[in-house]
């Protein structure tokens, strides 16, 4: 799956970025994270003084919903979020996905 015209891709935080991809399920979501994770590990940066691995990694958290009045926009980011933090505290260079 290759980013669409309506998909956002931006930085999130020091470290972190936020991939939206509207009409997209999360196994859908699960596919673009692991071509992300693909090609980062193609670019080969070193990662000096890592104790996970001698190159950079990406771990990735994904929730996926329909926003309506039950999974709002804070919740969606919330819950992203929260996986994120599971796919470091598993080992890094993880993808984790939660469901709302």
């Amino acid at each position: 799956k290759q980013l669409r015209s309506e998909d956002i891709f931006a930085r999130y935080g020091g470290e972190e970025f936020n991939v939206l991809l509207p009409n997209t399920d999360k196994y859908g979501a699960e596919v673009v994270g692991e071509k992300i994770q693909e090609n980062i590990k193609k670019l080969n940066i070193p990662h000096k003084g890592s104790e996970i691995s001698s190159i950079i990694t990406v771990s990735i958290g994904i929730a996926s919903c329909i926003p309506d009045k039950t999974c709002t926009a804070d919740e969606l980011i919330n819950k992203a979020d929260y996986a994120l933090y599971k796919a470091k505290e598993k080992g890094r260079n993880k993808i984790i996905l939660v469901d709302i």
